[in-house]
C-alpha cells in the first residue's frame, strides 16, 4: 500500500501545504530541478538524433551507398 493510501485527506493537504512552503522558502530546490530536467531533455535528444543517424547510415549501407 502507498504511503498516499495511508494517509487521510486533512494529512494529504497538510503534507501539500509542508512542501510548498518548503519551495516557497528554498527556491534554489526548484532551479536544481530544473537543470536535472534540461540535462535529462538533452540527453535524450542527443540519443535520439545518434539513433537516428545511425539508421540512416545502416539505409545508406543496405543500398550500397
Amino acid at each position: 500500500m502507498a504511503l498516499g493510501e495511508t494517509l487521510t485527506e486533512a494529512e494529504r493537504a497538510e503534507v501539500r501545504d509542508l512542501i510548498r512552503q518548503h519551495l516557497i522558502e528554498n527556491p534554489e530546490i526548484l532551479a536544481e530541478a530544473f537543470e536535472v530536467l534540461q540535462a535529462r531533455q538533452q540527453s535524450a535528444q542527443a540519443e535520439a538524433r545518434a539513433e537516428a543517424l545511425s539508421e540512416l547510415a545502416a539505409a545508406v549501407a543496405a543500398v550500397g551507398g
